[in-house]
């Protein structure tokens, strides 16, 4: 019998529980250790390219640098170039060809488990960064985590519940404007599932994201922001008249203006997402205007990409590297890794044919079988060896 399915049935063993510890496997080596991530590996490499990326899953397993995770395997016994092999080969990769790769994987991953117009959910992800303001990639944002510097990622996330997937995802470079990112995660979303509408934040309410969902005929919900001298005044009228939480109510059109892309007229609903807080504005679609008691509770479910983020960054390598190639990678390795796990539980959904069973496989779990799985297996190996 093979070594990892002994391994995957000791530790189906000791969890007692029908965790689906064979089937994350399964995914793990056909989308990860043998997917559309790829290394350049020179003819005379002496390691395979499937035992280059077991490190680089262990590292984000264990949420572990490059090189303890390398050093800790091959204490194990396990066969594992050095973490500064690793990180030479992550250097030569171009950002442009790793994006393009882990979109093809995703689509691999998860269109089959795609059907119909789906809500998407656009955010920015900023990872702070304490180098040189002139290092490539890194962008200038307000003060958080004792910087000013980040590497910012842009992700387009599926907006259903128990299939929430993050289906796009880019890097923003320093100086792009918010409608370009837009474009780049509707580009690679739509070749992959049909797009329904798009909730954002106020990061991309501007006339350049407004006129780019309007041409491609696409329903939206965009947090929006005071602007103009009458605003604050209609805002302070309709305090008193929504006392209660999540009630929405029409605030009226309002031109939106940019000196170098024209204007564009939104209509705008107030809502109060918390009582006693003050009112929030939404600029919405047509579609989503006929609806405007729902228009909190749509843009509410935006807040499991926040959820599906902090998830990510639990199989998130840890690095000080300055390389953006390198970066990136293992935010696409963590991404992945976190899309293996929602893809889990949906084939557990469709199994037991149970949509919510108290029997659901939890992150933590899974990530401990795995990292098991990868530890023993060389221990396994001598056993069997032995006898």
């Amino acid at each position: 019998m093979n070594t990892t399915l002994r391994v995957i049935r000791v530790l189906t063993r000791v969890t007692r529980r029908e965790i689906p510890v064979r089937t994350l496997y399964n995914l793990l080596e056909k989308h990860v250790l043998q997917g559309g991530l790829r290394l350049d590996l020179k003819h005379n490499c002496c390691y395979l390219e499937e035992e280059f990326m077991e490190a680089l899953t262990y590292a984000s397993l264990t949420r572990s640098a490059l090189e303890l995770g390398c050093d800790r395997l091959r204490i194990l016994g396990c066969r594992t170039p050095t973490g500064h092999s690793v990180r030479d080969k992550l250097r030569r990769k171009a950002v442009e060809q790793l994006e393009r790769e882990v979109h093809g994987e995703i689509g691999r991953m998860v269109g089959r488990h795609l059907d119909g117009p789906v809500v998407v959910a656009v955010d920015l992800h900023m990872k702070p960064y304490y180098g040189c303001r002139g290092d490539p990639y890194v962008v200038g944002g307000r003060l958080k985590a004792s910087t000013t510097k980040f590497h910012v990622y842009a992700t387009a996330y599926m907006v259903t519940e128990g299939m929430r997937f993050t289906l796009a995802l880019t890097v923003v470079k320093p100086g792009e404007k918010p409608h370009h990112i837009l474009e780049r995660l509707l580009n690679q979303t739509e070749n992959m599932v049909e797009v329904e509408s798009v909730v954002a934040d106020a990061g991309f309410y501007s006339v350049q994201c407004i006129k780019l969902l309007e041409q491609r005929g696409l329903s939206y919900i965009i947090h929006g922001e005071v602007r103009g001298k009458r605003m604050p005044e209609k805002l302070r009228d309709l305090e008193n008249q929504l006392p209660s939480q999540g009630d929405a109510t029409w605030l009226g059109k309002h031109v939106l203006k940019s000196s170098s892309y024209g204007e564009v007229e939104v209509k705008l609903l107030a809502a109060r997402p918390i009582e006693g807080q003050r009112l929030h504005i939404y600029a919405v679609s047509e579609e989503e205007a006929g609806k405007a008691v729902n228009v909190y509770r749509e843009y509410e479910n935006r807040f499991g990409i926040d959820t599906s983020y902090r998830m990510i960054r639990k199989v998130w390598a840890w690095t000080r590297s300055k390389s953006p190639s390198l970066r990136f990678f293992l935010f696409c390795l963590a991404v992945l890794l976190y899309n293996l796990w929602v893809l889990a539980k949906v084939i557990r959904t469709q199994q037991s044919g149970q949509e919510n069973s108290d029997e659901e496989p939890r992150l933590g779990m899974l990530l401990w079988c795995m990292r098991l799985t990868i530890e023993l297996r060389p221990i396994i190996e001598k056993v069997i060896e032995i006898r």
